[in-house]
């Protein structure tokens, strides 16, 4: 039998083998995707029990109830899944990438940016790294009244803590792993002045004032400083060596 005569829903395919044709349910889990098959025959009616099957499944899984052992008892996937992230926090993953950055020698300032964004993102510090999703972020930026840089700052943290989970395939997809600027409340664009409303720089007037009351060793710093843009904690860093 061909596949081409069946009417397949969304998430439903046939896989044909030399012996028989079977009916899979294809879906998301935890990152994963999985692809199950069913012992039945392929029968219009069939396919369409698989359709329902996969909503129901989806719909547990976005309520958090999907237990896979429950619909798919002999499939090999139970055992990666039970196994996932056991006792393993999304804090963990924080404190070891602020730990690794500290090594790396990274600045001062840098690391306590990262402190801090990590202690904001306390609602998740004990949530296991397998069960947080995309949609839970995307709900945080959505409901956040802070700057939209402040935001996309911390999820940054976030993203780059969570690649080592998927490096150790504690998770097989980076729940953070998303455009933030899609579900920002506040705008990042421009006024019609073309100016930005988080940004407030110096006026000429105020440069020179500020350089009228320097020392001349302090001059020097304040004007590579407003010239170049550098930050503070990258002007401070700087050796000879890099000019």
């Amino acid at each position: 039998m061909g596949t081409k005569r069946w009417k397949l829903p969304s998430g439903i395919e046939l896989r044909k083998s030399r012996e028989n044709e079977t009916i899979r349910v294809n879906f998301t889990y935890k990152g994963m995707r999985c692809r199950e098959p069913l012992p039945l025959p392929v029968t219009q009616a069939n396919i369409k029990y698989a359709s329902n099957l996969r909503g129901e499944i989806l719909n547990k899984i976005e309520r958090n109830t999907f237990v896979y052992s429950e619909y798919f008892p002999k499939s090999p996937k139970i055992k990666i899944f039970s196994s996932m992230g056991k006792g393993t926090t999304v804090l963990t993953y924080l404190d070891t990438y602020i730990s690794n950055a500290e090594k790396r020698g990274l600045a001062t300032s840098t690391i306590n940016g990262y402190k801090k964004d990590a202690s904001t993102l306390k609602q998740f510090h004990k949530t296991l790294v397998s069960e947080l999703t995309t949609n839970d972020l995307i709900k945080y930026v959505e409901t956040s009244t802070n700057a939209p840089k402040t935001i996309r700052n911390r999820i940054s943290l976030l993203k780059s803590a969570l690649e080592r989970a998927v490096a150790e395939e504690t998770i097989f997809k980076n729940p953070a792993n998303f455009r933030v600027a899609l579900y920002l409340s506040k705008s990042e664009k421009t006024d019609t002045d073309q100016a930005h409303d988080d940004v407030d720089a110096f006026s000429h007037r105020e440069i020179q004032a500020i350089l009228g009351k320097c020392t001349p060793e302090e001059k020097a710093i304040v004007e590579f400083w407003v010239n170049t843009g550098v930050r503070s904690s990258e002007w401070t860093a700087l050796k000879w060596e890099n000019v």
